[in-house]
């Protein structure tokens, strides 16, 4: 399970696990390669059978062609930019990060509740380059894809047509894992309403059109 974060990948990934009887890998437990470093730096990782593990990886094809020699599911959520960029702006650490701040600030200073300004030149660059990433993960049509708005919106449906492309499973067990995972979906969503991008508006749209309109239009997303 790879996307950038708030796009309620620890929700998705734990809901899987409860759908199929998966082992969450975390820490010691991920999948490692032989040499030193964790899998989403190494081509070589090895895959434990019936398995679950999320990371923030960058895209590259020999990275997925190494993971897909094995027998394992890849999958990516996609969710609208101006909703993802109002999400990430607005937390403080997130929206340091963005920034290029060093960990050492992002722990250390003070940090203000909202640091969302689409005109700052630096921020719109580091969002840019999750924004394309994003994308890379897209276009590889190895890649299951799934949609943040219907996991929100219509989470029954949308997980029943994910789990057709990995293994079809009763709506019962559907149901299980939405109520096992009950906490964590209020966690995931807690930033967005249903009703899409519209809900938050965000200030300098001409900088989304400017900079972002043709990876807005490959993620399947309207240009406002």
């Amino acid at each position: 399970m790879t996307s950038p974060p708030e796009c309620g990948q620890e929700w998705l990934t734990r809901v899987l696990a409860s759908m199929y009887g998966l082992d969450l890998l975390a820490g010691d437990a991920r999948p490692r390669g032989r040499r030193r470093g964790s899998c989403h730096r190494r081509d070589d990782a090895q895959f434990s059978e019936g398995a679950i593990f999320r990371t923030h990886s960058a895209y590259a094809r020999k990275l997925v062609d190494r993971w897909m020699a094995q027998p394992v599911h890849v999958i990516t959520i996609l969710r609208d930019p101006y909703e993802l960029y109002h999400a990430l702006s607005t937390r403080p650490i997130l929206a340091s990060t963005l920034r290029g701040a060093s960990r050492q600030e992002r722990l250390g200073m003070p940090m203000p509740g909202v640091f969302a300004d689409p005109h700052d030149d630096l921020l719109a660059g580091h969002f840019e380059r999750l924004l394309r990433r994003t994308v890379r993960w897209r276009l590889d049509e190895r890649v299951l894809t799934v949609r943040y708005e219907d996991l929100r919106d219509h989470p029954t449906r949308a997980l029943a047509a994910l789990a057709a492309r990995i293994q079809p499973v009763r709506p019962a067990h559907i149901e299980f894992a939405l109520r096992a995972n009950a906490p964590e979906r209020m966690r995931a969503f807690a930033s967005s309403q249903p009703g899409g991008a519209e809900t938050h508006s965000c200030d300098g749209l001409d900088v989304f059109r400017r900079r972002h309109a043709d990876d807005i239009a490959l993620l399947g997303y309207p240009l406002r």
